[in-house]
């Protein structure tokens, strides 16, 4: 018997470490708690020692800000240095860069998305410089990174452009058609603010395709605490599993 009870034990375990693969389950995932504060990467203690990463923001929609952040602090669990370099430009700077030919940019003043702070321009750095060496492995893997998680989060990349790719832009189309409209018919430019669930939210959903089954949360959550990605406490207990680019992580 007891041997009996010992084989049904490890076959509960078997069975439910193996609601942690990377299949989907055919039944969806419980709901998101949006109502749980949203992760704080950046705040005042950040601020105050890093004031240079902190003046790049100056002028940046809220609305871009918030995704953007969500999607370097996932970078940065996954081993990526990418930090914003670029974000506000005014139309004076503009159209400067348009006069030096220097192929920084194609557009004169007030046709950027820079102008209106609804585009940012980020690097992958090394050991604190950054790099633009598509030639190097670990920088283009960066930015190719960059690009999807931002997709992920509803920006759009400069690296799908065709005319010219643009691996560190990313920005808000349709808010930035918006404002080129008003500008050009005289309006008021419109201020976006960050809304819907928080961006880290959204990641986390579309990185954790897996489900911890019932009876594994406390497993889940010790998992999670030890490899920390972009969820917090505050985040659902059952996520289990990642994936990270081409690994796969399962908690054991």
């Amino acid at each position: 018997m007891k041997s009996f009870s010992n084989c049904f034990s490890l076959t509960v375990v078997a069975l439910a470490l193996a609601g942690c693969s990377t299949i989907k389950p055919a039944i969806a995932p419980p709901p998101m708690d949006w109502t749980s504060p949203k992760p704080n990467s950046h705040g005042t203690l950040y601020r105050f020692f890093h004031p240079k990463q902190e003046r790049v923001w100056k002028g940046v929609s809220p609305a871009l800000r918030e995704k953007a952040e969500a999607v370097l602090a996932q970078l940065a669990a996954e081993g990526y240095d990418v930090r914003p370099v670029e974000g506000y430009r005014s139309p004076e700077r503009q159209a400067a860069l348009m006069a030096s030919a220097s192929g920084v940019t194609s557009v004169g003043a007030h046709a950027s998305c820079h102008n209106y702070g609804l585009a940012l321009d980020s690097a992958v750095f090394i050991n604190g410089t950054p790099s633009w060496d598509l030639d190097n492995p670990h920088v283009l893997a960066g930015y190719m990174r960059f690009g999807e998680l931002s997709e992920i989060v509803g920006l759009n990349w400069g690296g799908r452009w065709t005319s010219l790719r643009d691996y560190p832009h990313v920005e808000l189309k349709a808010e930035c058609g918006q404002s080129k409209w008003a500008y050009r018919h005289g309006r008021k430019l419109p201020v976006f603010a960050a809304a819907g669930g928080p961006s880290s939210y959204v990641l986390a959903r579309a990185l954790a395709p897996s489900w911890c089954p019932a009876g594994m949360e406390a497993a889940c959550l010790t998992w999670r605490n030890e490899r920390r990605v972009t969820w917090s406490v505050d985040s659902p207990a059952r996520v289990c599993f990642v994936t990270l680019p081409n690994i796969g992580i399962k908690i054991s």
